[in-house]
């Protein structure tokens, strides 16, 4: 077996302007557990699920105002 046969072959992508529940629907409705942040072409980060669920949610923030800028590693 190759890595590029188990490897994802989409990569999902989000801005580090967007809210953090705007990146948890993108993770639900690609059945993925993290996103990669851009900013334009360049790249900024990552952000996971566990990012958003301690971070924000841990926190307390309000995930529709919160930005995944905040939250990315």
């Amino acid at each position: 077996m190759q890595l590029g046969d188990i490897m994802a072959k989409n990569v999902f992508t989000i801005s580090g302007e967007e809210s953090v529940a705007a990146a948890a629907r993108r993770m639900r409705e690609g059945n993925i557990g993290c996103l990669v942040v851009m900013k334009g072409e360049t790249l900024q980060g990552i952000v996971t699920d566990r990012d958003l669920l301690i971070g924000c949610l841990g926190d307390a923030h309000d995930p529709g105002e919160c930005r995944v800028s905040r939250h990315m590693s």
